[in-house]
């Protein structure tokens, strides 16, 4: 978690990097984060998937990510395999309770498939 030294208020983003072999689906996304169908917990993660796609743009180069070379790293080499990369950003300022909470704090997730990078979070 990275701390503002500028103007501070009481909201949060996260910034987010989303690696997908082929197109980023709500399918792969429950599999990452291993969710049965009757789960209590599908609707909070299916507000979630719904936050990243209204949310992302792909993006086709690393530069953006200059200041974190690990990441650069990983975007780039993905680009080079042709996965599909995209980038953007929940913000708890929206008023959504489901957005806030995934703002709160940070989170990585990955198998062979899916990669989401939700590490850039500020408060």
């Amino acid at each position: 978690m990275k701390i503002r030294s500028d103007f501070v208020t009481n909201s949060s983003t996260t910034s987010f990097v989303i690696i997908s072999k082929g197109d980023f689906t709500k399918r792969k996304f429950f599999n990452l984060v291993g969710l049965q169908k009757g789960s209590p917990l599908v609707p909070v993660f299916e507000k979630l998937f719904n936050l990243f796609e209204e949310n992302m743009t792909q993006i086709d180069d690393s530069n953006q990510f200059a200041d974190d070379i690990n990441l650069k790293k990983i975007i780039d080499e993905s680009l080079k395999t042709g996965k599909k990369v995209y980038h953007g950003k929940l913000s708890s300022d929206n008023g959504d309770g489901i957005e806030s909470y995934f703002c709160m704090d940070s989170f990585e997730m990955r198998n062979n498939i899916l990669y989401i990078n939700a590490v850039d979070c500020y408060w």
